[in-house]
């Protein structure tokens, strides 16, 4: 059998390059969201220049807000919405700190339309109807651009525990709304929203080095091969 031209071989570097590459960039199609229990631990797995908070700050005045409700946390805009059926958010907390909840209890409170971000954090917990913190259990759905999903359940959430979530993705949306109780009603209420673009995995580094190393190897072998002819 002949051996491969120097022709196929670069061929095929350079395509195994451009794969290797592609991926690193892209992550692969069936890859997890990763959930952070800590807010350092998140930071820690984030862009430090890249980290944005909405504090809510501005909306602590005890009253409905028209959905969809344009924001920006840091650098990056995205939108917050109230599920169909219930078409108001609502400004929870106090003047000290104010919250984003929902008008209507059994209502979500759904986050889109970012700017290209791979990690989102926040405090989330429920409020009463008059919007002062309420002990009860929240639930968070985070989807993402390559198709992963996850679903996580905060059983007694308070003012201090936070969730935070990257992907080697974007992330498309983060939808939250309130486990109701037997009796009575719990209002889905988040915190310092922050958003951010997350530092690539090891694994992720690894094929991008790859990818170049291969480029590299195609290239001096074309080279080496023009020498001498």
């Amino acid at each position: 059998m002949d051996e491969p031209s120097e022709r196929s071989i670069v061929k095929v570097s350079l395509l195994l390059a451009g794969v290797a590459c592609a991926a690193a960039m892209g992550g692969s199609a069936n890859a997890a969201i990763t959930v952070y229990a800590s807010s350092s631990s998140f930071a820690a797995a984030v862009r430090p220049a890249s980290l944005g908070v909405d504090t809510f700050d501005d909306l602590a005045n005890r009253g409905a807000l028209t959905s969809p409700l344009p924001r920006a946390a840091g650098d990056h805009s995205y939108t917050a919405a109230a599920s169909a059926g219930s078409p108001d958010l609502y400004g929870a907390g106090d003047a000290s700190d104010g919250w984003l909840s929902t008008f209507d209890a059994t209502s979500t409170i759904t986050f889109s339309g970012f700017d290209g971000i791979s990690a989102i954090g926040g405090t989330f917990f429920d409020t009463s109807g008059a919007g002062d913190f309420a002990q009860g259990a929240i639930k968070l759905t985070v989807t993402d651009s390559l198709g992963a999903t996850s679903m996580l359940t905060i059983s007694d959430a308070t003012l201090s525990i936070f969730r935070g979530f990257t992907t080697n993705g974007y992330i498309t949306s983060l939808t939250v709304s309130a486990v109701q109780p037997e009796s009575g009603s719990l209002w889905p209420t988040v915190n310092d929203l922050t958003l951010g673009v997350a530092v690539p995995e090891p694994a992720t580094w690894a094929m991008m080095i790859l990818g170049f190393g291969l480029a590299g190897t195609a290239l001096r072998r074309r080279t080496s091969a023009s020498a001498l002819t």
